[in-house]
């Protein structure tokens, strides 16, 4: 018991010198043995040596009452500080630290064993998996890289996302989804979208010698009319200029109560917008037609004959060589362009090609669907036509191509009586719309465009749908807006504007040798 208690005692005398004085660490032993109180001592010379630890302290009187009121009081060393408990700290850090370390190490697993690169072999069908899990990811992000590379970047996270809901967890898909949002915040807001470029062409000459041969139609293809290389020269110097393709769509958008403005358009820092118009897209007969049956041959004018679908689905050209050979190819605007974006994939903004500005008379995309061949064709051949030309439009559209009227019979709204406007409209809907859909385009032919807006002409015009109405102006094509529609201008493209198109090419560079 007496040892005990000894111990306790040492132990707390240990204690109490570390953390206190030496006289009340007296006071406080002596108290706790029973021995009187130890009198402090004033000025009392500091030992020579030191003692031990343990050695025998001097019998003290027995603390009294009297002697607690008469003790001074204590004075604190007002310098000294609390004692921190770095070691607690310590400990708890390191159990922190050791917590975020094995939830790194379970991601880092989870993430190897899910695609299989834990260094250990993996059983048939979880190496199966894995390898399935890679392809798709692979596959996925080639598809987004290629909507990316439009700045279709809402597309590519939409792509991203088939993956299924865990997409976020893949780390390729979410390293992908970075890169996408950093490069959709650096587009920049065009100015002005009613300052838009629209650039319109017809029908491209696929063989100047066909074409240039002294025959009737000769002045007119040099005039109206761009061949195959220049084109292909002019989008060349589109791009060098900073143009980028967009859609017409994009430049407009309609309130609550209907009425038309500006749309916000955000493009690539120095991009251009650029629309493009094909007129007369129909392979009208006169220029594929040698012997007068209605049919393309070999005596035509050196022009594709019709639109035609491709093994892979895509939009091409059959074309009808001068010795009666049929190809098909890059020979008329579609094909070309598709190409040259499939090589610059950042000349077209968010999947735009451009608008395809239709008749009726001719047929569609040079098929017989026009109600003339309906006559002559038994019904069996006039509906295979009239499929195959709504087959066409369909993949023009999945490849983001629009469609405009350019009435039914090429004729001038400006210049029509009510009777003939109204019969052109009824046949377009019924013969065209029927097979393209339905568009709020109107690309007036001629030049001869409404310009009373509020007669009962413009009406029967606005009540089939149309919403935008454009004319051609070699000058500007300026988008106006009004309540309930808009109007612009294209600029012609061909032979005889050559040398006043500098803003968009030098007509030296892209000019076809054939020409002369």
């Amino acid at each position: 018991m007496e040892e005990n208690r000894n111990s306790r005692l040492n132990s707390e005398e240990a204690f109490l010198q570390e953390i206190d004085t030496e006289w009340d660490v007296e006071q406080f032993l002596a108290q706790k043995r029973g021995e009187p109180l130890p009198q402090p001592v004033a000025n009392e010379p500091a030992p020579s040596e030191e003692k031990p630890r343990n050695a025998q302290r001097p019998v003290s009187r027995p603390r009294t009452q009297t002697a607690t009121a008469e003790r001074p009081a204590q004075q604190r060393n007002p310098a000294k500080k609390q004692k921190v408990n770095y070691r607690g700290w310590a400990k708890l850090i390191l159990a922190a630290a050791l917590v975020v370390a094995i939830i790194v190490v379970l991601i880092v697993l989870i993430g190897k064993i899910t695609s299989g690169e834990t260094g250990e072999p993996l059983p048939p069908e979880a190496a199966e998996a894995a390898q399935t899990r890679e392809q798709t990811v692979s596959d996925l992000i080639a598809r987004a890289n290629r909507l990316a590379s439009g700045y279709d970047y809402e597309g590519a996270v939409n792509v991203l996302r088939e993956y299924g809901s865990d997409w976020m967890q893949q780390p390729e898909l979410m390293e992908a989804n970075a890169r996408y949002q950093s490069a959709q915040s650096l587009l920049v807001k065009w100015s002005d979208v009613s300052k838009v470029s629209m650039l319109s062409f017809h029908s491209l000459i696929a063989d100047p010698q066909r074409a240039f041969d002294g025959g009737s139609q000769e002045s007119y293809y040099r005039d109206y009319m761009v061949t195959v290389s220049e084109f292909k020269a002019i989008l060349q110097e589109l791009y060098n200029k900073n143009y980028i393709l967009v859609s017409i769509h994009d430049l407009y958008k309609t309130g609550a109560d209907g009425a038309y403005s500006a749309a916000d358009l955000y493009l690539p820092d120095g991009k251009k917008p650029l629309v493009l118009v094909q007129d007369d897209l129909n392979y009208a007969p006169t220029m594929t037609d040698g012997n007068g049956d209605g049919y393309a041959d070999k005596d035509g004018d050196g022009f594709a004959s019709k639109l035609v679908l491709d093994a892979n689905g895509q939009v091409i050209c059959e074309y009808i060589t001068a010795d009666g050979q049929v190809e098909q190819g890059e020979y008329d605007m579609i094909p070309v362009l598709e190409s040259f974006i499939g090589e610059h994939p950042d000349f077209s903004f968010q999947g735009a090609r451009g608008i395809l500005s239709l008749t009726g008379a001719d047929g569609v995309f040079g098929y017989h669907t026009s109600s003339a061949w309906k006559e002559k064709l038994d019904s069996a051949t006039y509906s295979a036509e009239v499929e195959s030309a709504r087959k066409i439009a369909d993949a023009l559209k999945t490849q983001g191509w629009e469609f405009a009227s350019h009435t039914y019979d090429h004729i001038s709204y400006g210049d029509a009586k009510a009777e003939e406007l109204t019969k052109d409209l009824r046949l377009w809907k019924e013969e065209v719309q029927s097979i393209v859909g339905e568009t709020d385009l109107l690309m007036y032919p001629k030049g001869g465009g409404l310009y009373a807006y509020d007669d009962e002409l413009f009406k029967a015009i606005y009540d089939n749908g149309f919403r935008l109405f454009c004319n051609i102006d070699t000058e500007t094509t300026e988008l106006r807006f009004f309540d309930t529609y808009l109007r612009v201008n294209r600029t012609p493209v061909g032979g005889q504007w050559f040398n006043g198109l500098d803003e968009f090419f030098s007509g030296s560079k892209v000019k076809d040798p054939a020409r002369k």
